[in-house]
């Protein structure tokens, strides 16, 4: 039984939660509102402002983040019992996090692959990036939703990237 050496399923699984979030400086989904201090302590330093509690808060409500090693699939002709097309989708990277102020999804993805498996086919590869001397993300998006201007019917993005 040469199945089992060669195709035994594997799949891991690990979660990691932080539910508060350091972002770098221009980043935070809450901006610090301040306003003057009352006329008496305005004599004493014009320059403070009392600080007011951020409007929105960076905490993160939900969070998912999925790195998947590689996922084969192929299409087989059940009546001959041979595989006509088999593909491969490499270094899967899905991320998605919600905070009150923003919805931000991610997905990369390292090689794809798709092969015809015809023993006489003249090519063998139908689809596949060009490689390359230096390691690059083939298939990239990242969509960043603003959850206070986007109502019920209608959605507000501030990014979309492919």
């Amino acid at each position: 039984n040469v199945f089992n050496d060669y195709l035994s399923p594997c799949i891991q699984l690990a979660m990691f939660w932080n539910p508060e979030v350091d972002f770098p400086d221009g980043e935070r989904d809450d901006i610090p509102r301040g306003r003057p201090p009352p006329s008496g302590a305005a004599a004493q330093d014009p320059t403070s402002l009392v600080q007011e509690k951020p409007i929105h808060s960076s905490v993160v409500d939900q969070y998912f983040n999925a790195d998947i090693g590689q996922v084969s699939f192929a299409l087989i002709d059940s009546r001959k019992a041979v595989e006509l097309v088999s593909g491969c989708i490499c270094d899967i990277n899905v991320r998605y996090w919600v905070t009150k102020a923003k919805t931000r999804f991610g997905v990369a993805v390292g090689w794809f692959q798709l092969d015809q498996q015809d023993d006489y086919a003249r090519e063998p590869v139908i689809l596949a990036p060009t490689p390359s001397e230096y390691v690059a993300t083939v298939f990239q998006i990242l969509a960043v939703k603003d959850n206070l201007r986007s109502k019920n019917d209608v959605l507000s993005f501030e990014f979309i990237d492919f």
